[in-house]
């Protein structure tokens, strides 16, 4: 992690100068623009100008070059430091969880001999645990290529599945002005006693 904010800092700082140096060109050229004969001529020069009063235009190339090369100046020397804060943060924490390790490793250094017949009767206890563990995590990987490309068919498939769906929808429909015509039930017909068709005949 430190060394890739060392590199960020470095290409950084090689695009910082880059750029100041095809900033500086354009300003070199502006200002050898106004050479002569006899020597360089200033703008502001009363016998160059007829009005050498006036103040020089505020958005000439000069300044544009002046103002941009500023800022970017800024931004590169904010974004210097904003590369830097993950090294500082990183450097205190890889020191102090080396220096717990070492203190550690070294109180527990003389107790390793008096240890040894516990930690192989720890590892003989977890051997039926960690045994079928490790074979799983084996079987795991070996399979892991065979989920991937089954999986990848079938996201393919029902991807090429909707597709179609949509397309023969609109093909049938749009294009050839076919509908898709529902099939309707026929009403069911009110049943009528005797009686009411008996009333029904009077009325007629």
């Amino acid at each position: 992690m430190a060394s890739m904010a060392s590199l960020g800092a470095a290409c950084l700082g090689i695009l910082t100068h880059c750029l100041g140096f095809f900033l500086t060109i354009p300003e070199a050229v502006y200002a050898n623009a106004t050479v002569s004969v006899e020597g360089v001529t200033s703008p502001l020069d009363p016998g160059s100008t007829p009005n050498a009063n006036e103040n020089p235009a505020l958005l000439s190339p000069s300044n544009l070059l002046a103002v941009l090369r500023t800022v970017w100046r800024l931004a590169a020397f904010s974004l210097s430091y904003l590369i830097h804060i993950p090294k500082v943060v990183y450097l205190p924490i890889k020191h102090v969880t080396i220096a717990f390790i070492y203190v550690i490793e070294a109180l527990l250094r003389p107790l390793y001999p008096i240890l040894a017949p516990f930690y192989l009767a720890f590892r003989i206890f977890m051997t039926p645990i960690l045994v079928p563990v490790l074979l799983l995590y084996r079987m795991a990987v070996l399979v892991y290529p065979l989920y991937v490309f089954l999986g990848a068919a079938v996201v393919c498939g029902a991807m090429a599945g909707l597709l179609a769906r949509r397309l023969d929808g609109i093909i049938v429909k749009d294009v050839f002005g076919f509908r898709s015509q529902r099939l309707v039930t026929p009403s069911k017909r009110k049943r009528t006693s005797s009686r009411e068709k008996r009333v029904r005949i009077k009325t007629k």
